[in-house]
């Protein structure tokens, strides 16, 4: 059958595409819980075969032998490691990213940087400055506000701060 006739004979509150995208779910799932002794087999023989292969490249992202990546991941399991990688994104986006210690702005400066002059935020040669920001290619949970800059009398622009928003 199509999935519009079992759609309407056997779900009448569904689409045929809702129908269709249940079936491939649970396909998928079925084939994922199907695993026999030779699948198993072959499975362990390939990852013996290329486990080191395998965690070198995490390991040298984080500092750490091989052996100890491997060890640390098999003991924590892939939902564990998920939350942890999401708490710890969480937690960089609400932090500032803090600024130059060589550019800090100083508190007792009357100049706020706010609603600075025309020669404060003009080029060389008088033309406003102007910062442009890539557009996103997909959408994310995060908003990441425009970098803060201030031009200082040599013209050099000084980066701030940079804040991200968790949505």
């Amino acid at each position: 059958m199509n999935w519009q006739p079992v759609a309407l004979t056997y779900f009448p509150t569904k689409t045929a595409n809702a129908c269709r995208k249940r079936h491939e779910r649970l396909m998928e799932k079925r084939r994922a819980e199907d695993w026999d002794s030779v699948k198993l087999e072959k499975l362990a023989k390939g990852y013996i075969e290329c486990r080191r292969e395998m965690w070198d490249v995490l390991a040298s992202r984080v500092g750490e032998r091989w052996q100890i990546v491997e060890q640390k991941c098999m003991e924590k399991g892939l939902k564990n490691l998920q939350s942890a990688s999401r708490a710890s994104q969480k937690r960089h986006a609400r932090q500032l990213v803090i600024p130059n210690q060589d550019h800090e702005q100083d508190h007792n400066d009357p100049d706020s940087g706010i609603g600075g002059s025309d020669h404060e935020t003009a080029t060389d040669d008088g033309r406003p400055h102007q910062v442009f920001l890539p557009l996103p290619t997909q959408l994310t949970s995060q908003i990441i506000l425009p970098l803060q800059s201030d031009v200082r009398n040599d013209g050099e622009a000084v980066q701030r701060r940079e804040s991200v928003l968790m949505l």
